[in-house]
């Protein structure tokens, strides 16, 4: 047997209420053992205790992108979820900048807007720098405040409340050459789902 305690935060935006027949992942902490003593032969024993830090719950089918240990991946104007997270890659742009505001020497600005939906039951945070990660030709490339000044539009920072939606722009600075960039959405920065989107030059 295993001991789970919940020390989750109810407070925080993560934070997600477990009903009866839920299905769910569990991450935690090996806590400790625990003594257990059998009422009817008086036989001891030991238990793990964990103490969960974070639950999501489990997408359905045994075929998800995640238990196979790879990630579907997603182009402009196709619906991705995960776990009641909507995400579609809308649009994206290249930019050579502007005469105070360029890239280096052989970049140029690469900017995407991406529409989210929650339809989970607890608000989501977003944030442009926390919920997303980009490769260009599997180069790690990082988010840029300087691509989001060559576009107008809101930023893909803020809270979702349960049923709404947010539309914005997130860039970057990338090779002028490069081939393709990937572009990776956490939903929650405790889970290990992922969703991939691609943009071919």
């Amino acid at each position: 047997m295993i001991y789970l305690l919940d020390n989750r935060d109810t407070d925080s935006a993560y934070y997600t209420k477990i009903l009866e027949g839920d299905i769910i992942k569990v991450y935690g902490r090996f806590d400790k053992l625990v003594e257990t003593k059998n009422a009817l032969n008086g036989t001891k024993g030991e238990e793990m205790s964990l103490q969960i830090l974070y639950t999501e719950f489990a997408e359905d089918g045994a075929d998800s992108s995640e238990e196979n240990g790879q990630n579907a991946v997603f182009k402009k104007g196709e619906l991705a979820e995960s776990n009641g997270v909507q995400v579609t890659l809308l649009d994206y742009t290249e930019s050579n900048g502007s005469e105070y505001n360029a890239p280096s020497d052989g970049n140029i600005f690469l900017l995407a807007e991406f529409e989210i939906s929650n339809n989970t039951s607890e608000e989501l945070a977003i944030s442009s720098m926390v919920s997303f990660e980009a490769y260009a030709d599997d180069y790690v490339i990082g988010y840029s405040f300087s691509a989001l000044m060559e576009k107008e539009g809101d930023q893909l920072d803020g809270s979702i409340a349960v049923g709404k939606k947010m539309k914005g722009w997130i860039g970057w600075e990338v090779p002028e050459d490069y081939e393709n960039i990937e572009i990776y959405f956490t939903p929650n920065v405790w889970s290990k789902n992922k969703l991939v989107f691609l943009i071919e030059k």
